[in-house]
């Protein structure tokens, strides 16, 4: 069965500090890391055969997504998804208040197999 993928095809610089990425540890800690800037990702397939396949579509066709990048841990300038390197519960605006205590308990909670309240 084909995987869909994505590579990065772009980079946009924060425009403005503050921007945050942030997640919650297995003890329930908040955590955060700034965000760099944003990358303009594109999807791709590997088929069975294990080769990527091109896209069989023009370039403006073609699936598109942005996502929050952070430096990559132990790589220096290198970027990457926040994503990738942890599960971001949300990303915050320089101006958006970080979650209550409240806030982050009740979405542990969730994460951990709790029902909302």
């Amino acid at each position: 069965m084909p995987e869909f993928l994505y590579r990065d095809i772009d980079f946009r610089p924060a425009a403005v500090p503050g921007w945050r990425a942030l997640w919650i540890d297995n003890d329930g800690r908040l955590k955060s890391d700034s965000i760099v800037g944003w990358l303009i990702q594109e999807s791709y397939v590997v088929e069975d055969d294990g080769e990527e396949h091109p896209p069989d579509k023009p370039a403006a066709d073609r699936e598109r997504r942005i996502v929050a990048a952070i430096h990559a841990p132990g790589w220096g300038a290198m970027v990457t998804s926040a994503a990738t390197e942890v599960d971001v519960w949300c990303v915050l605006g320089p101006d958006q208040p970080d979650p209550t205590p409240e806030e982050v308990a009740a979405e542990h909670h969730r994460r951990q197999g709790g029902s909302p309240e």
